[in-house]
């Protein structure tokens, strides 16, 4: 008996070898390819560890649940929606903090912002760029282009004309259908995002850029002579010239930021808020160049894959790329931030993976 319990096992266990050293080699959930990180900025200078997202005003505890993105309108009520639910919840400050359902989107309403006509537009997946009117009316302005569907619409901007830039973050690690979700491709390493803008006058909707790594974060300068996005996984910030001699082209306006970006939005005054829901990883780093092993992670459960240190932390970064200014909290209970939004003298912050909106009052 002993003997075929023994062989048992060691035949399970060959087979399970095998089974790993084919997933290292030829892939299985991914099919990663080696990528370098650049060497990881010290928290010191303008990034100095600091405790000023300590005393932030929290709104909604308990009860908005992954509020990614946050939008204020022009009553000074506070709207975020809920990758959890689905929801798009309204919360009015100054009516004793009250909270109401906007919207109900089923799905992971993300990006958030109001256009000149007070309509909310905001980028969900899977159905595409939205407009949420006064009315509560929804319509689906954009799903694809090039005859692409969108496969993560994740964040926006407005420009004064009217055009709407934003970002598709992935065509493939969607998690919609089946799909294996946007946790994968930072082990694959591959490019599979897009910047593209919707003009509402002619409808139409065009590719700016392609081949981006999980495009996140979309922005538009002070003056809109270019938009910026996010790419998440290579720590970058990638500008697109709209004006000038440059149009057309782009370049990278911050190629090694501090940790994994998220959020991004223009201030008025020519800086960006930057959302950055963790720190960069040392172990994440050291598997990257490495994708034997990346292969052989991803059909690991996710429990045993490298886990996010809770850290709160945005930055202000100026338009030539040089950041200004950071706001920490070490402690980590307002971790996990995804987006940074000025308004009428406050930071307000969304997170990906808490129950809360949060506020800070910035200096004068």
């Amino acid at each position: 008996m002993k003997k075929i319990v023994f062989k048992t096992t060691l035949i399970g266990f060959l087979l399970l070898a095998a089974f790993l050293v084919y997933v290292g080699f030829f892939g299985w959930n991914i099919k990663a390819v080696a990528y370098e990180p650049p060497e990881i900025i010290e928290f010191a200078g303008a990034l100095a560890p600091n405790e000023r997202l300590a005393g932030a005003e929290i709104f909604g505890k308990g009860k908005v649940l992954g509020g990614e993105d946050v939008a204020v309108d022009s009553q000074g009520r506070i709207y975020t929606g809920s990758v959890v639910d689905g929801k798009i919840y309204r919360i009015s400050p100054n009516d004793n903090n009250r909270i109401e359902e906007f919207a109900d989107l089923g799905r992971m309403p993300v990006g958030l912002k109001f256009d000149a006509s007070g309509n909310l537009i905001v980028c969900h997946n899977p159905k595409g760029l939205l407009s949420i009117g006064t009315d509560g009316k929804m319509t689906v302005l954009t799903d694809s282009a090039e005859d692409v569907p969108f496969g993560f619409t994740d964040d926006l901007d407005i420009a004064s004309d009217g055009k709407i830039y934003f970002s598709d973050a992935t065509t493939k690690f969607t998690g919609n259908k089946g799909n294996l979700s946007w946790e994968y491709e930072i082990m694959e390493a591959k490019p599979y995002g897009r910047l593209l803008v919707y003009d509402p006058e002619t409808r139409q909707t065009k590719v700016l850029l392609r081949d981006l790594y999980f495009a996140n974060g979309v922005s538009l300068s002070k003056n809109e002579d270019f938009v910026v996005v996010l790419e998440t996984y290579r720590f970058r910030v990638v500008r697109y010239w709209l004006r000038g001699e440059k149009a057309g082209s782009w370049d990278y306006l911050n190629e090694n930021l501090p940790g994994y970006p998220d959020g991004l939005m223009q201030n008025g005054r020519g800086e960006f808020w930057i959302a950055i829901p963790t720190k960069r990883n040392a172990l994440a780093d050291f598997f990257q160049p490495k994708p034997f092993f990346k292969n052989i992670i991803t059909v690991l459960p996710k429990s045993w894959w490298v886990r996010p240190e809770p850290y709160g932390l945005v930055i202000k970064m100026d338009e030539n790329g040089q950041i200004l200014e950071s706001l920490h909290d070490p402690s980590g209970n307002l971790s996990f931030i995804t987006n940074a939004v000025e308004q009428r003298g406050f930071l307000y912050l969304a997170t990906l993976k808490g129950d809360w909106i949060a506020r800070v009052k910035l200096a004068e």
